[in-house]
């Protein structure tokens, strides 16, 4: 089993909790990283803090592997999407096949049994920089155990029906498809997406079309990189990704095996 270290930016965008966890020995620890132009907001709320090498980030609590901060990329103000039906989806991969780049989020696991983005900020504080403040200083260890919870989860869920739907249409179409998740669900089907670590790396001028599936947070500015070369990127979610050309409001639990069960057979496509 792996340690799990994940980063979480506060929703208000002023702080950065790490929280690690190691499921073979036990260990974990949980930090807070806030920029030092936060501090007036909570200074005086914690009795101890430490500069960090001198970077203008303060620590609070016991620091832990690596972090990552989150940015909330500027959102280019684009026109509605178009509304899309479940055909159109299903011309999306029949159309685009090995060109299509077809990306996951956390919407695609709920079914599953794991948190969502929503229910890991409600549970982990993250709703503001001072109730995260305030949970790693007065009660981190109760932090620390609902973070153990969710890594569980990723260690004992199943893939979903929208899981093995995409693997069934890889399959058949060859595209590639790419996770921001960590429950290894795709991998539990066969199929090895791109990763979250490797999305940043990932060379998009391979593919005509991107499809987001159970994403309302475009965190790796993916959909600009397809826009600026008149690619469509469509989204299957119950919320539209800002940005986005085509946008399809539905369960991809359902829509996904829809797609599967409709295709023509391999003779007549």
């Amino acid at each position: 089993m792996r340690a799990h270290t994940c980063s979480f930016a506060t929703a208000d965008e002023k702080g950065c909790l790490t929280v690690s966890f190691n499921p073979a020995t036990g260990s974990g620890g949980v930090a807070l990283r806030v920029p030092e132009r936060f501090l007036d907001e909570i200074g005086s709320y914690i009795p101890q803090r430490r500069e960090d090498d001198g970077s203008g980030i303060w620590t609070y609590g016991e620091y832990v592997h690596t972090y990552m901060v989150i940015e909330r990329q500027r959102i280019v103000p684009y026109p509605p999407p178009i509304v899309s039906s479940w055909e159109d989806i299903r011309a999306v991969f029949m159309t685009y096949r090995s060109r299509l780049l077809v990306v996951t989020g956390a919407g695609i696991s709920v079914a599953a049994g794991i948190w969502s983005t929503e229910d890991l900020y409600r549970v982990l504080y993250l709703r503001s920089l001072r109730e995260a403040v305030q949970a790693v200083v007065e009660h981190p260890h109760q932090l620390l155990q609902r973070f153990r919870l969710f890594v569980i989860q990723l260690y004992c869920r199943k893939p979903t029906a929208a899981h093995w739907a995409l693997k069934t249409l890889r399959d058949r179409f060859g595209f590639t498809i790419a996770t921001e998740n960590r429950d290894d669900l795709h991998q539990k089907t066969g199929v090895h997406p791109v990763t979250r670590d490797e999305i940043p790396a990932l060379d998009t001028t391979r593919y005509s079309a991107l499809l987001m599936v159970g994403i309302s947070e475009d965190r790796f500015s993916l959909i600009p990189q397809f826009r600026e070369r008149g690619c469509e990127v469509h989204c299957l979610a119950k919320t539209p990704c800002p940005g986005v050309t085509h946008f399809r409001e539905a369960d991809c639990q359902i829509e996904l095996p829809w797609v599967v069960d409709s295709l023509p057979t391999t003779r007549e496509s």
